[in-house]
C-alpha cells in the first residue's frame, strides 16, 4: 500500500512537459533608411550601441551610412530608435517569407537522399565495373545534396537576423525640373535659388509688406530689408519672411495642397508636413551639388495677405538648429 501511495505521489509531483520548442523564423526583414540628422557621428554611435544592446552588431561603418544586424524579432525596437534619431527622407522596408524555398529545398534534399540509398544498395549487389560507375554517382549526389543543405542553412539562418541600413545622404542627385509652373506667381517664387537670390539682390515678387515679427534666432545675423525680414547664420542657413497678396481666398488646406503639388513637380522630397497655429511647415529636402539641402516652407492665411517663412540651408546644418528655429517661428505665427 505503501509503495502505491508513494508511485501516485511521484506522479503528481512530476514536472510538467517541456512546451514545443518554438517554431524557426521563416521571413527575412530587411529595412533601408535615410535619415537626416544634425550629427552624423553622434546618429551612428546611437545606433550602434542600440544594435550591441539588442544583441546585433554593425557589419559596416562609414560617414555616408551605418548597416547594422540584430535578431529579427529586436528589429522593432532598433527601428524606433532609426525614426528617432532624425527626419527620416526615405523608408523601404521588405519582408520576404522563405517558407516556400525552403520546402522546396527539403523535397530536394530527400529526393537525393533517396537515390543515395538506392546507389548504396545497388553497390552490394554490382560487379566491379558497375561499382565504379555507382562510386562515381554517388560521390556527386554527395556533393549535391551537401550543397543543398548549406543553401537552406544559409536560407534558415537569413531569417534570424534583420539587415538594416541608414543612409546620411539623400541619394537621388536629379536637380529640380523647371517645368509645371504655378498660376499663382508667389508659389513660382519658392524655391532654394530664390532664397539665396533674395540675400544678394533686394528684389521682391509682389511682396507685401510682412505682418509677422522680426525672428529672434540665437547665431543668426539680421538683413535690413523695407518689406522682407531676412537673416543668415554662419554656417549657411538662410532665413526669410514675407507676405503676398491673397488672391484667391483660399482656406490654408488649400494653398497647403498647391505648394506640394507645385514643389513636388519641381523634383523637391517632402520631409514633414506639419501644423503650427493657423499655419502650415513644410519641411522639404533636395540635392544642391553634392549638398543635401533642406528647404522649409512656413504658410499663414492673414486676411488680405499670406504670410510666408522659409529656411534654406545644409540639412545637417538646419537639423542642428531646428528646434530654436521652429519655436521661433511658431511663436511668430500665433
Amino acid at each position: 500500500m505503501a509503495l502505491l501511495l508513494g508511485l501516485a505521489l511521484a506522479q503528481d509531483g512530476a514536472a510538467p512537459p517541456a512546451p514545443p520548442a518554438p517554431a524557426p523564423p521563416t521571413q527575412q526583414l530587411s529595412a533601408s533608411y535615410v535619415v537626416k540628422v544634425a550629427s552624423r557621428e553622434e546618429a551612428s554611435d546611437t545606433l550602434v550601441a542600440e544594435a550591441k544592446a539588442l544583441g546585433g552588431w554593425f557589419a559596416r561603418l562609414a560617414d555616408e551610412e551605418v548597416q547594422l544586424r540584430v535578431p529579427v524579432d529586436r528589429a522593432p525596437e532598433l527601428l524606433d530608435v532609426v525614426e528617432s534619431v532624425g527626419l527620416v527622407a526615405q523608408r523601404d522596408e521588405q519582408v520576404v517569407d522563405v517558407r516556400g524555398r525552403l520546402a522546396e529545398l527539403d523535397a530536394r534534399i530527400d529526393s537525393r537522399r533517396e537515390l543515395l540509398a538506392q546507389y548504396l544498395t545497388l553497390v552490394e549487389t554490382a560487379d566491379t565495373k558497375a561499382v565504379l560507375q555507382l562510386e562515381r554517382e554517388i560521390t556527386s549526389t554527395i556533393q549535391y545534396i551537401e550543397g543543398l543543405v548549406g543553401q537552406r542553412r544559409r536560407l534558415a539562418d537569413q531569417a534570424t537576423i534583420a539587415r538594416v541600413r541608414v543612409g546620411f545622404v539623400f541619394r537621388d542627385r536629379r536637380r529640380p525640373g523647371d517645368s509645371g509652373a504655378s498660376s499663382f506667381g508667389w508659389i513660382n517664387s519658392l524655391s532654394v535659388g530664390h532664397v539665396m537670390g533674395d540675400l544678394l539682390h533686394d528684389r521682391g515678387f509682389d511682396d507685401k509688406r510682412t505682418g509677422l515679427p522680426p525672428l529672434d534666432v540665437e547665431g543668426f545675423a539680421p538683413y535690413k530689408g523695407k518689406k522682407e525680414f531676412r537673416a543668415a547664420s554662419p554656417d549657411g542657413v538662410l532665413l526669410r519672411t514675407r507676405a503676398v497678396k491673397h488672391k484667391p481666398k483660399a482656406e490654408l488646406s488649400y494653398w497647403t495642397e498647391a505648394v506640394q503639388t507645385h514643389l513636388v513637380a519641381q523634383g523637391y522630397t517632402l520631409l514633414a508636413d506639419e501644423e503650427l497655429p493657423g499655419a502650415r511647415w513644410l519641411e522639404w529636402v533636395l540635392p544642391v551639388g553634392e549638398v543635401d539641402h533642406t528647404y522649409v516652407v512656413v504658410v499663414k492665411p492673414d486676411g488680405n495677405r499670406l504670410q510666408l517663412v522659409e529656411l534654406v540651408g545644409p540639412s545637417e546644418a538646419i537639423m542642428g538648429r531646428r528646434d530654436a528655429l521652429r519655436a521661433a517661428i511658431e511663436a511668430a505665427v500665433r
